[in-house]
Order: C-alpha cells, then sequence, then structure tokens
C-alpha cells in the first residue's frame, strides 16, 4: 500500500512527506519506494518551541536537504536529538 501511494503521488507530481518513522529499516524501506522526505522519532521527538532554534542550529539542515533521501542512513541511534551526517 505504501509503494503504490509513492507511485501514485510521484506520478501526479506531488511530493511525499513520511509520517511516524522510527526505524532505519523503515526510513531504507522508503528511501528504497522513492520517499524522498520523512518525519518521526526517528530523527526527533517533538520539541517544545522554545528548543527548537537550539536545534535548527546543531542541525545544519542545508547539508541534509542537500545530501537527499540518502541523508537518512546516516543517524546516530544513540542520540535522539536527530540526524547526524558525515564530514
Amino acid at each position: 500500500i505504501v509503494h503504490a501511494i509513492i507511485d501514485l503521488a510521484r506520478n501526479l507530481g506531488l511530493d511525499v512527506i513520511a509520517e511516524g518513522v522510527e526505524t532505519t529499516a523503515s526510513a531504507r524501506a522508503l528511501v528504497r519506494m522513492g520517499c524522498g522526505a520523512a518525519q518521526g522519532y526517528l530523527f526527533s521527538r517533538p520539541l517544545p518551541v522554545e528548543r527548537l532554534d537550539p536545534w535548527l542550529v546543531n542541525h545544519d539542515l542545508d547539508r541534509l536537504h542537500a545530501a537527499g533521501p540518502a541523508a537518512v542512513l546516516e543517524i546516530d541511534l544513540r542520540d535522539d536529538a536527530g540526524p547526524r551526517l558525515p564530514h
């Protein structure tokens, strides 16, 4: 079902964002299916608004975005603060 939805969205020229991604296995499967964006506990727990700016400063989102879907594979599971890209 997920693969069919991703294919349908791509055929309609729509971007797909997966929600609720909690494991690297799920993230890898979504990348293989062509999903280009995801959110969920794998990347960060919900944050209070006062912690959002520091979180954004500590995560180079421009590099993450530029790295594309493959960046999802570079996640430090010891820290729920978010994805880590190789230097």
